[in-house]
């Protein structure tokens, strides 16, 4: 599979979740994004149910998705249905950095990974979601939690993020961990939705260096997934005015040694991938990845991770396609190399390089 995210959030800029969803896609976004060879999409949004007790259905994140499968299924696409948030956590899990906005300290809401009247309403949310939907000619898997981040927690009280082997030493089998809630998941979905795949992503917002730790549960239809950013602070979310260029070489630790990124740093880095899915025998897929469409050295970068997602026979889905009227353009790769650019660029060579190897897939 091969194909774009697509991301939809409550307006109240609380992200408590009610209300009205923001970044209204339209049937013209679908039928672009198959012109360029996608054939599915990653439906990145609020859960179906409330974050909050009694944990109700949360009736505009149901119609918003309701509303976005016919679209994508009338423009030939398959979907995954893929929850930010849900009982117990909202959508600063993701946005929340206490050490430069202490705002978001008192706006974030995740007891999903200490509560287990949480953990218990996010699992019925999916059973909720795989009956709804598992007639559906359109959706093709449910992903159940985006990017599970206890690790933040963690490093919330610390300010050190552990590493895999410390973290599960630690943490492995208790509440907290993601590995003893996903048995559950799987067997709710399966108790009404035997056909559907489900996607499962590692600790630490999906790491590749985590997946080795996540646990297979034995279910057939299971696509283990991770996002892959890296180098993310160093190279893939620079500025507008950063200099830092692929290949090259880059300060990874921020201790002034400099490291030879390029394709085969790249390959080293997506080893895990390549392991689970021989180890295990399982699918893999990168549900997330990219970069700023300015950083230099872009289309290099992503026509070489690329070509070894191909190798490894991962399925994988860019970050992002923005939604008219939504002004953030760091991720379009529709507006093209310039960072000074704001309007679609049909002829630009990130899509270039994207059509090249959508069309490879076919």
């Amino acid at each position: 599979m091969r194909g774009f995210n697509i991301f939809a959030e409550h307006a109240d800029p609380t992200w408590e979740t009610t209300g009205p969803l923001q970044f209204s896609y339209t049937q013209a976004d679908f039928k672009a994004m198959a012109a360029l060879g996608a054939n599915y999409v990653q439906i990145s949004q609020p859960g179906l149910f409330r974050m909050r007790p009694p944990y109700n259905i949360n009736t505009e994140a149901q119609a918003n998705l309701d509303q976005l499968l016919k679209m994508i299924g009338k423009s030939g696409l398959k979907a995954v249905i893929a929850f930010r948030t849900g009982p117990g956590r909202n959508e600063y899990a993701f946005r929340y950095q206490a050490d430069y906005d202490p705002q978001f300290a008192q706006r974030l809401y995740e007891p999903l990974w200490n509560s287990r009247q949480a953990q218990s309403a996010f699992v019925a949310m999916m059973r909720y979601t795989a009956s709804r939907y598992k007639n559906s000619c359109v959706v093709i898997g449910y992903d159940p939690l985006v990017e599970p981040n206890f690790i933040s927690a963690v490093a919330d009280q610390t300010g050190i993020y552990l590493a895999p082997d410390r973290f599960y030493a630690k943490y492995g089998g208790s509440i907290h961990d993601w590995n003893q809630l996903t048995p559950r998941i799987t067997a709710a979905i399966r108790k009404v939705d035997k056909n559907t795949p489900i996607l499962l992503e590692p600790e630490s917002y999906g790491a590749v260096g985590f997946l080795s730790y996540l646990k297979v549960t034995g279910d057939p239809r299971t696509v283990y997934a991770v996002h892959n950013y890296e180098p993310h602070e160093t190279y893939t979310h620079q500025p507008k005015n950063g200099t830092v260029t692929y290949p090259g070489l880059m300060d990874l630790a921020g201790d002034g040694s400099k490291t030879l990124v390029d394709r085969n740093w790249q390959s080293t880095l997506l080893q895990p991938l390549r392991d689970f899915k021989i180890k295990h025998n399982v699918p893999v897929a990168v549900t997330e990845m990219g970069a700023h469409r300015f950083v230099p050295g872009v289309v290099a970068f992503l026509n070489d991770q690329f070509d070894l997602l191909d190798e490894i026979g991962a399925s994988y889905a860019l970050w992002e396609w923005r939604a008219p009227g939504d002004l953030y353009y760091d991720f379009d790769l529709r507006m093209g190399t310039d960072p000074t650019n704001e309007v679609p660029d049909p002829s630009n060579p990130l899509l270039a390089v994207v059509g090249k190897h959508f069309a490879k897939r076919k």
